[in-house]
Formats: structure tokens, C-alpha cells, sequence
């Protein structure tokens, strides 16, 4: 076989009119071979580069070779397109055997752009014409659109050859073309209608024009067989789901871009990198949602907005930096990302939403910014690697089951500024030996619920609650950290004062007044001194060796 030839077996393509013959092996257009194209001896209508090209594709074209028929639409175009008498015609013959022309200089359309999609089913120009191989509209100087469905459920169809001046393609044009691997378009082309390749199993790649500025809704849904995608700078929108495809490996988004619509490439389960533009600042929901090969993600610093699940279900993310811009993470947003074990969140983060990172089972260790007043409802839940959390002194609330079946996390400090705690938002916490708990913190049911290990230490303690233990055990840390502060204050005015050992401690009491009208820390150091028997220093120490 030649070195020029690269074999495609049943291969076909979209393509401008500046491409209007190619191999039909290789997909090659004439215009960059050095000779003309040589037709099939037999027919006279198949064409290929050269005898290795030909001998690649007889495998499948001796099936329909002398089958093969031609049909030249040139006059009466659109009455035989309006009447339905050229669909009749085509669908009286076998499948995959009518190559079809059409030349009109002066038809705009084929089919109608504002076609429902109910009627299309039975109204559109090319529906279920299963015979159409290969489809020329080069002919068309004029068309600029091709309608809802005109070529819906063409499922033998492997080539078509779009005008140059072309600007629009349709709702559903090309669904269920299941026969089709390459798309080009021409340059003219600005619109791409919703679920215009829908479910075309066998498209392998497309190459958008440099002035498409939208793709609509499902544009390119279950294109299983679609590994690569440029998309071009003039796009602004991405509709919804615009490529659900399971064989899509990298994504390269474009300057002009702003948005990216809800589950614009959920369940690309094949996706492996995505290079984020600057340009982009809001991520809908379910964008990227099973994606469950991509690895990292670096979103970039224009990012505001980032929706519900954006990142959901990717299995194999392993680690995600969050820009300063992003103030608010909502809900699922990578949640069940099982491999996720590292998170940088931004000092611009005020909340947390529900189940952000649930069940994100490699997550070790957490380190929350100071700027988050609110973590909600199962933030962290079945986070079971989960070992140490970090929380700012800025935490006001934590929510219902925030920490709820983190089996490894041992311990857990409380900020002075939080207010409330949730129900069960520790419940499960098998591992969970030690928690600092602040007075001010009201809190729900069952906070603590099944977290064994502190409920043997309440017991052990005396307490028939962990949420008594927790808050006498509090209030003994404050008082240790109090006397320890009051006895350096008193230390340092004894080595201060001059005269014997005894004499300085003399003097030192002395300049305490006799009642509680000093400072407070005057007071309670009266109240400790009271407390160890007024016996100077060594009841003093006697007192602080309780808590040491």
C-alpha cells in the first residue's frame, strides 16, 4: 500500500465545497493530490487516489458497486424537495445506494430552520432515506441553511459536500447519521443547530469553522466514536450537553468563550485534560459531571460561578485548585470524586454547599480558609481517609452531617466563633478521640451519634454524655490556659521585684487588691488564688498542677 494512503475503511466525510471530490477510502479531496482522482472501473462513480485506495475499499464497495446509482437534481429543485416526490423516489431504493447531486443556483434552503422537531419526524426533505450514500450540494451557490431533521436517520450516508456560503445548520440536520466519521465545515457557517449530529456513532473528529459563535443544545450527544474536537475562537456559548461522548480525550476551550452550559461535557468518561481560558467565568452544572478519566483540573482566575455537581463523579480527579475569585461552592460540586486528595480553596470562599466533597474517599486532610462562615449539610460526608480538618475562627455554622462517616478523623478543633452545629454532623466518627468544643456552640441531634471512641472516653470520665464531657472538658482548657497566662504575669513581677524569695512574693501579692475591683484578670486570678487556699506561690502551683 502507498505511504499517501491512510485507509479508513467505510470512511466518509462532511466537507465544504472546496472539497467536493474525495477518496473514498482515505477521504482525501482532489485538490491535494497531484492527479486527478481515478473512478471505479465497474461503476464509474466510486473514486479513489490511487489502486491501493481501491483495493482497500472493495472489501465493502463490491457489495453495492453495480447497485450504485446517480441521481442529478437540477431542475424543479424545490417543488420535487417541497412535494416530497424526490424523498418518495429515494426511498423505493436499497440502502446505501443512491449517490445524489443538487444543483440550483438560486434555492436558499433545504427544509425549514423552524421546523418543530414532532413535525420533522414526518415533514423533513431526506428523513429516513436509508439509500443515500453520498450527498452534493455543492450545486447550491446560494443555500445558507439546511433545515430541522433534513437528513435525519440517514443512516447509510457517508459523505456529504456543504456549500461555501453556508451559514446554518438546523435542529437534529444529521441525527442518527450513523454511518458518518469526519466533519469539516465550511467557513461561512455561525449557528449549529440543537442535536444536530446526535447519536452519529461513528464520527471520529471534528474541525469547526473559525465563525460558528454557538452550538446548540446536544449538538454532538452520543458521539461514542469522537475522540478530538478543536473548537474555534469566534465561539461565545456552548449549549447544554453539547458533547456527551464516551471517546472524547482532550478539550482545548477557546479565548472567547464565557460559558460552559449544563453538562456541556458530562460523561466524556474518556476525557483526560482540560485547558481552561481566561476568558471563561462561569461552569454550569453538570458540565464536566462523570468524567471519570480527568485527572487534575486548574480552573481559571475569571472563574465566578461554578454550578451544582460541575465536577461530580470524576473518579480518577486527583487534585483541583480553586481560584480567588470563586466565593461560593454549591451543591455536589466534586462530590463522589473518589480519587480527589488534594483541594486548594481560595481565601475568597465564604461557603461550602451541600455535599461539596462527599464522599470524596481519598481525601486525607483539609485545610478551610479563613474567609468561610458556613459549611453545609454533608460537606465532608464519607470522607472515610479523612484524618484532621482545619477550620477558621470566621465558622459560624457547620451543618447537618457535615463530617458524618468520616471513620478516620481523630480530632477536631471548633473555632470560639461557631454557633451552631448541626445534627449528626460527627455521627459515625468511629475514630474520633478528641474534640474542642466551644461553650457558645448550640447543638442539634445526635452530633456525636456512633462515634465510639469519645463515647468511651465521656464514660471513662464519668459523663453520661459525650456533649457533657465535651463541654466540661472545654471549660477545663480554658481554665488551664487562663492560670497558665496569669502565672507567667506573676512570675515575671516576682523576678521584677527585689528583696528575698519571700519578700518578693510578699510584695508581688500585695499589689493585688483585696477585691474584685481590679482588671479581670486580676479577679480571677483572686478567684484561683482562692481556689488553692490563699497559700501564696505553692498553693498557686498546687492549683495549675490540676490542669497541667
Amino acid at each position: 500500500m502507498s505511504k499517501n494512503a491512510t485507509p479508513n475503511i467505510g470512511s466518509l466525510s462532511l466537507s465544504s465545497g472546496t472539497q467536493s471530490r474525495c477518496c473514498w477510502y482515505c477521504g482525501r479531496g482532489e485538490e491535494t493530490l497531484a492527479t486527478k482522482l481515478q473512478k471505479c472501473g465497474r461503476c464509474g462513480l466510486a473514486v479513489y487516489c490511487n489502486r491501493e485506495c481501491q483495493r482497500g475499499d472493495w472489501k465493502l464497495h463490491k457489495a453495492k458497486c453495480k447497485r450504485l446509482t446517480e441521481i442529478v437534481v437540477d431542475t424543479d429543485v424545490k417543488n420535487r424537495l417541497r412535494s416530497g416526490a424526490l424523498k418518495r423516489q429515494l426511498l423505493t431504493l436499497s440502502e446505501g445506494t443512491v449517490i445524489l447531486t443538487i444543483r440550483d443556483p438560486d434555492i436558499t434552503t433545504i427544509g425549514d430552520m423552524n421546523l418543530a422537531v414532532e413535525r420533522a419526524q414526518f415533514e423533513a426533505p431526506f428523513l429516513v432515506c436509508k439509500s443515500l450514500l453520498r450527498v452534493d450540494l455543492k450545486g447550491c451557490t446560494k443555500l445558507t441553511s439546511v433545515g430541522s431533521g433534513a437528513f435525519w436517520d440517514c443512516t447509510s450516508l457517508t459523505s456529504v459536500v456543504l456549500p461555501d456560503r453556508l451559514t446554518q445548520l438546523g435542529d437534529s440536520a444529521f441525527q442518527d447519521c450513523t454511518s458518518l466519521t469526519s466533519v469539516v465545515f465550511p467557513n461561512s457557517l455561525t449557528v449549529l443547530g440543537e442535536a444536530a449530529f446526535v447519536a452519529c456513532s461513528a464520527l471520529t473528529s471534528v474541525v469547526l469553522p473559525n465563525n460558528l459563535t454557538q452550538i446548540g443544545l446536544a449538538a454532538f450527544l452520543d458521539c461514542s466514536s469522537l475522540t478530538s474536537v478543536v473548537l474555534p475562537d469566534s465561539l461565545t456559548m456552548l449549549g447544554e450537553s453539547a458533547f456527551g461522548c464516551t471517546s472524547l480525550t482532550s478539550v482545548l476551550l477557546p479565548d472567547s468563550l464565557t460559558m460552559l452550559g449544563n453538562g456541556a461535557f458530562g460523561q466524556c468518561s474518556s476525557l483526560t485534560s482540560v485547558v481552561f481560558r481566561d476568558s471563561l467565568t462561569q461552569i454550569d452544572n453538570g458540565a464536566f459531571s462523570d468524567c471519570t478519566s480527568l485527572t487534575s483540573v486548574v480552573l481559571p482566575d475569571s472563574l465566578t460561578e461554578l454550578g451544582e455537581q460541575a465536577f461530580g463523579g470524576c473518579s480518577s480527579l486527583t487534585s483541583v485548585v480553586l481560584p480567588d475569585s470563586l466565593t461560593e461552592l454549591v451543591f455536589a460540586a466534586f462530590g463522589r470524586c473518589t480519587s480527589l486528595t488534594s483541594v486548594v480553596l481560595p481565601n475568597s470562599l465564604t461557603q461550602l454547599g451541600k455535599q461539596a466533597f462527599q464522599e470524596c474517599t481519598s481525601l486525607t486532610s483539609m485545610v478551610l480558609p479563613n474567609s468561610l462562615t458556613q459549611l453545609s449539610e454533608a460537606a465532608f460526608g464519607g470522607c472515610t481517609s479523612l484524618t484532621s480538618v482545619v477550620l477558621p475562627n470566621s465558622l459560624t455554622q457547620v451543618g447537618f452531617g457535615a463530617f458524618s462517616e468520616c471513620t478516620s478523623l481523630t480530632s477536631v478543633v471548633l473555632p470560639d466563633s461557631l454557633t451552631q452545629v448541626g445534627g449528626a454532623a460527627f455521627c459515625e466518627c468511629t475514630s474520633l478521640t478528641s474534640v474542642v468544643m466551644p461553650d457558645s456552640a448550640v447543638l442539634g441531634d445526635y452530633v456525636f451519634e456512633q462515634c465510639d471512641a469519645l463515647l468511651q472516653k465521656a464514660t471513662f470520665a464519668g459523663f453520661d454524655s459525650v456533649e457533657l464531657y465535651l463541654r466540661h472538658r472545654y471549660i477545663s482548657i480554658t481554665l488551664r490556659k487562663l492560670v497558665l497566662r496569669l502565672l507567667g504575669k506573676y512570675n515575671r513581677a516576682v523576678n521584677n521585684a527585689e528583696g528575698t524569695e519571700a519578700e518578693k512574693h510578699a510584695s508581688v501579692l500585695a499589689q493585688f487588691p483585696a477585691d474584685n475591683s481590679g482588671s479581670l484578670d486580676v479577679g480571677l486570678f483572686l478567684k484561683a488564688m482562692s481556689a488553692s487556699g490563699g497559700d501564696g506561690e505553692k498553693g498557686l502551683v498546687g492549683y495549675i498542677l490540676k490542669f497541667v
